[in-house]
Parts: C-alpha cells; structure tokens; sequence
C-alpha cells in the first residue's frame, strides 16, 4: 500500500510506503487512488485562481452595486490580522465562535456544500473543511482571502476554495446552488437598505429548502452592555440613545451598523426565509466578568452561558447573535424582484 503527501495543488511531497501483498515495495503513483485526487486538486486550484479573478473583476466593473462603505471596511481591516487573530483575543471573544458552530452542528453533514459570505481569513472554511462536502468562501478584503488561500494550500484540503466578492453583489454565484449559505460578518458593517440586498442573495444562492445563518450585531444587548460596564463611564449618552434608533454607531460612523432580532426577522421573512433559530452568541454584559474569572468561576458559570445561548428569551441582550433560516422554496426570483426596490 502507498500513501502520498501532497500539497495544495496536488504534487506529490513525499512517499510513505509498506509493501504490497508480494512483500515488493509499491512506489507507483498511477496505482494508488490518491494519483487521481492528485488531478483534481489541480484542477480544483486552477478554478480557484480563475474564480478569484473573474470576481475582483466583477466588483469593478462600473455599474456593478458594491458596499458604499467598502473603502472604511478595508481601512479597517488592513493586512487581515485583525481579522485572524479575533477568535483568540480573549476568552470572552471567543465564545461568539464556539456558540456559533454549536448552533450550526446540526445543518452540517458530509454532503452538504457551504457557501460562507464574509469568510475573513478562513476560521469556518478550515473548521468545516473536514465535516462537509465542500466550502467555498467569500468576503470582500483581498487580504482576507490571501491568508486564507494560505491555510488551503498549506492544509492540502481539495473542497476548500475562497475568492474576493461583495456580500451585497455575488452575481458570478448561481442561483439555488448551496445547501448552506452563512453570512457571519457582512451585516455588521452594512446599513440597514445594504443589509436587505445581503439577505435577498443570501435566498437566492441557497438551494429550495436550503438554510441560511445570518449573524448579526445586536444594538440594545451592546448599549446595555457598555452602560453597566465600569470600562466606560460616559455611558448611556444622547449618542448613544441615537444609536438606538437609527442603528449607526457614532464612533465609527458609516463602518458599523446595529439591529434587533425583530428587524433580522422581519427582513428574513420579506425574502421568503422562514426563522428556526434565532439565538445569541455572546454577551457584552459578561464580557468583562468572563475574561476576569478565574477557571474555577468560569466553569461555574458555563451553565448559565450555555441557557443564555440556547433560548431565544434572552437572545434580545446578546451582543452577536446568529439568525438561521430555511428557504421556503424555490421561488427565488420573484421575491428577489418583488422586494429589491421596496
């Protein structure tokens, strides 16, 4: 028997080999499935690098709608560590990703094909790259996606692809394509009219009866956060208040937007999305106490986390939170046409 390591384009590395049955050791790569993969990962990577580029090239093209705030996202954004390093900045910034994956564990098998909008530098796409059939993901910093196409080429995985495109424009995607479409980023920076276009090409791309997880920034669980915080002083504000009706944050105006659970569901439901879930992923209120408590406290804690994360009466004081839906049916573009210009 052989086995072949291989890198992300699916040349061969290195040769691990025993002997076949005739005690000769096998060294032929024709013989051995993996020689086929081997193929397939090349032309999977030639794909990449294609779709990669006919995307940038779409998102240019004059005419094409793009996120109006999309110079402040990659000023934000910059050389994508930001990004990278987000899951692991504190032990309380890391539960917005543990509770999303455990929301989603049970949309996801072997043969489900996920289609991520705001991929960042890849944190789902490698998460999932071994528990689905295929992942391609999406976001709109060319920095993001170099990093990300890094880890790919440095993992060997053959189902992972990742290309730059604009959540509210992802015209080159076919429509009802996907079995699971996660948008876990994209609505933090859009107002609420951008938002709406998210959503509608969230329903187009999914499949009939397809999910979609959206998550979402909420605006009164992030307010009543930093008004109990000992952190900020200058809390509650006339600001503030302001932000709790129009959704803009002051300190950052135009490059992050709050909403409500209501609202997400109310938009998911004009685009012919119907909810399953709509549960909170972390708590501003206890953020200062969960990166402060020792082991001990914090395990006695997770309890409480864990109820407050699995029911939706306390989803309204999360601080992120994630929206899964499924797609009615496949009645994609006349919704899509019936509400783009509402």
């Amino acid at each position: 028997m052989v086995q072949y390591k291989y890198d992300a384009w699916g040349n061969c590395l290195t040769t691990i080999h025993d002997v076949n049955a005739t005690g000769i050791a096998d060294l032929n790569p024709f013989r051995s499935k993996r020689w086929e993969e081997s193929v397939r990962c090349r032309i999977v990577r030639l794909t990449i690098l294609l779709n990669s580029t006919r995307m940038m090239l779409n998102i240019q093209k004059e005419g094409n709608r793009m996120a109006n705030n999309r110079d402040l996202i990659l000023k934000q954004y910059g050389d994508g560590g930001k990004e990278e390093n987000r899951h692991k900045r504190s032990r309380a910034s890391s539960l917005e990703f543990y509770y999303t994956k455990k929301h989603l564990e049970p949309f996801i098998s072997k043969e489900t094909r996920i289609l991520e909008i705001g991929c960042g530098t890849g944190y789902y796409g490698m998460y999932y790259a071994d528990k689905c059939k295929e992942y391609c993901g999406v976001d709109i910093v060319p920095s993001h996606i170099e990093i990300f196409r890094k880890k790919i080429e440095e993992s060997g995985y053959c189902n992972l692809t990742c290309s730059v495109g604009d959540a509210t424009d992802l015209t080159e995607i076919e429509s009802n394509s996907y079995d699971v479409v996660l948008c876990l980023g994209p609505l933090y920076h859009l107002s609420p009219k951008e938002a709406e276009a998210v959503v509608a090409e969230c329903f187009r791309i999914s499949k009939p009866k397809g999910i979609v997880a959206i998550s979402y920034i909420n605006k009164i669980g992030l307010y009543a956060g930093a008004c109990i915080s000992t952190e900020f002083t200058d809390y509650p504000n006339e600001s503030g208040n302001k932000m709790l009706e129009d959704g803009c944050d002051f300190e950052k105006p135009g490059l992050y937007w709050y909403t409500t659970p209501e609202d997400m569901e109310r938009i998911t439901r004009k685009y012919g999305l119907e909810k399953i879930h709509n549960l909170g992923t972390d708590f501003y209120i206890f953020m200062k106490y969960i990166d402060k408590a020792s082991d001990e406290k914090f395990e006695l804690i997770k309890p409480l986390y864990d109820q407050m994360a699995f029911h939706e009466s306390c989803t309204g004081m999360s601080n992120h939170a994630l929206l899964i839906c499924r797609k009615k049916k496949d009645n994609t573009l006349a919704i899509v046409e019936r509400n783009k210009n509402r």
